[in-house]
């Protein structure tokens, strides 16, 4: 009986810890060429992040070039899904994302370093992120938060019609 009830609270804990029904679709080493002009930086020497998104496959293919993401994006079903492009640079120390959650009309994602036997060094590597998440949200999606230590950075989304401004 007690082994039940632990294997039952270990599941609903896990069902806690993905609340969403999002996926990380891919993450590569890759920016937009124009990066530095485009993205987003709360304060000068900060990382910076460039957020767009995509809730059908004509504006999907655009991202994915634009980020310059290598081939052809996987066939995704926009019915009910959308996606999330973003950007950022990491250290030596691969990034991941280790949570998302919504938060009112935000999307909160937590990006972590994977750690390395010798640590992490202080270097600008590119890395994107392609995000599946609900159509709906993705839709009226204005900004997305990522926490550095203790602050949360609030970065809006772009869109491509900005870039081409």
């Amino acid at each position: 009986m007690k082994r039940w009830l632990i294997s039952l609270l270990f599941i609903v804990f896990l069902m806690g810890c993905t609340g969403n029904d999002s996926s990380v679709v891919v993450t590569e080493s890759v920016l937009p060429d124009e990066f530095h002009e485009v993205a987003y930086e709360q304060e000068r020497n900060t990382r910076q992040y460039l957020v767009m998104k995509a809730s059908d496959s004509s504006t999907l293919d655009q991202l994915w070039n634009y980020y310059n993401f290598q081939g052809k994006p996987k066939e995704m079903e926009f019915k009910d899904k959308g996606v999330i492009f973003i950007g950022t640079y990491e250290s030596s120390c691969k990034s991941v994302v280790s949570s998302i959650k919504k938060k009112e009309t935000e999307i909160h994602v937590d990006l972590d370093q994977e750690m390395s036997s010798g640590g992490c060094a202080d270097i600008a590597e590119p890395r994107s992120f392609v995000i599946e998440w609900d159509k709906d949200e993705v839709k009226e999606l204005s900004f997305v938060v990522f926490k550095e230590g203790h602050d949360d950075i609030r970065v809006p989304v772009k869109s491509l019609v900005e870039m081409e401004e």
